[in-house]
């Protein structure tokens, strides 16, 4: 991370955000392939698909990206990212997202209280990564005279579970992409900050009469904060397998927006290599979100839970 940092914004003054992004699946190959050898870690079919996808999706979209990089001046800059397009892009992605974000707290919210009901099912079907503890604190183990049964108290619970409106786990589908998502956003909105701070700087003669070359930065630090956040509060809730997918999908998808659209790379394009760069971006966004197909085997917390249960069963009956 820390050698990384340094030579993303080293490339950053080499190359447009729109080709940068076009790179971006590659880390993910590398990942895999150096969890194989090295960690001896298992890749699957669908890894496999994956990596198919994000190699040809970025070699086609490498083909047709702009090789040309340009330096602009603070008022090139202002005029890029304060023109129409690029106001009514940003402000749409905020005002959806962080609906989007406010909506998914109401979910993980009510989820929690609507788990001390679930069935064993609804329990599976739960993607909050401490469903667990619901699953102890909705059960009260009791004695019976042939069998352990569990008893749940259904007037505490109706109570508790008035106003709550999401109470399927399907539900939290939409708050597991919400955070990642925002996340990417926020890096897509940062590498752009980082861009335009390089640019400013390097001629700050020329643009420190500028109230927006100190702006910049302050920007840049805001989104760099809002994307370690936000994806923190993913991993809190939702397991790394199924947030670093989606995450990595935002990020190639709002790089791409932030450097097509809001720099305005995309006019250094002519139509063929537009329509043919976003198919390559596309593959590799499906690419991607393949990771998130079947089922994860790997659930040790809630294994472990089930076999403890079963244990704590098993030493009551003999008691009995």
């Amino acid at each position: 991370m820390l050698g990384g940092t340094p030579l993303n914004i080293w490339a950053l003054t080499m190359a447009d955000q729109t080709l940068l992004s076009a790179l971006a699946p590659f880390s993910i190959i590398f990942t895999l392939v150096l969890g194989r050898f090295m960690l001896k870690e298992e890749i699957l079919l669908k890894h496999y698909i994956s990596c198919f996808f994000m190699s040809v999706g970025s070699i086609l979209a490498l083909i047709f990206a702009s090789k040309h990089s340009e330096t602009l001046k603070i008022q090139e800059i202002q005029s890029r990212i304060l023109s129409t397009i690029s106001i009514i892009t940003t402000t749409t992605n905020i005002i959806l997202l962080t609906l989007l974000l406010l909506l998914s707290f109401k979910i993980i919210r009510d989820i929690k209280v609507a788990s001390k009901s679930f069935t064993d099912t609804q329990m599976n079907q739960c993607l909050l990564k401490d469903n667990y503890l619901q699953s102890i604190q909705r059960s009260d183990f009791t004695r019976d005279s042939e069998t352990l049964r569990v008893t749940v108290e259904i007037s505490e619970f109706q109570e508790e579970t008035q106003g709550q409106f999401f109470c399927n786990p399907h539900w939290l589908k939409l708050a597991v992409f919400a955070f990642p998502w925002f996340s990417g956003f926020m890096s897509g909105m940062t590498s752009l900050f980082a861009k335009c701070t390089i640019m400013t700087f390097s001629h700050l003669k020329d643009n420190s009469s500028s109230a927006l070359t100190f702006i910049i930065p302050i920007l840049l630090l805001v989104t760099a904060i809002g994307e370690i956040v936000s994806l923190n509060l993913g991993f809190k809730y939702f397991d790394t397998a199924i947030v670093v997918p989606i995450f990595k999908a935002s990020i190639v998808f709002h790089n791409t927006m932030c450097g097509g659209l809001l720099l305005q790379e995309f006019f250094n394009y002519n139509n063929l290599n537009i329509m043919m760069y976003i198919v390559g971006i596309t593959i590799c966004i499906i690419g991607i979100l393949i990771m998130l197909l079947g089922k994860d085997s790997s659930k040790p917390l809630q294994k472990k839970l089930k076999i403890a249960g079963q244990e704590v069963n098993q030493t009551l009956l003999e008691e009995e």
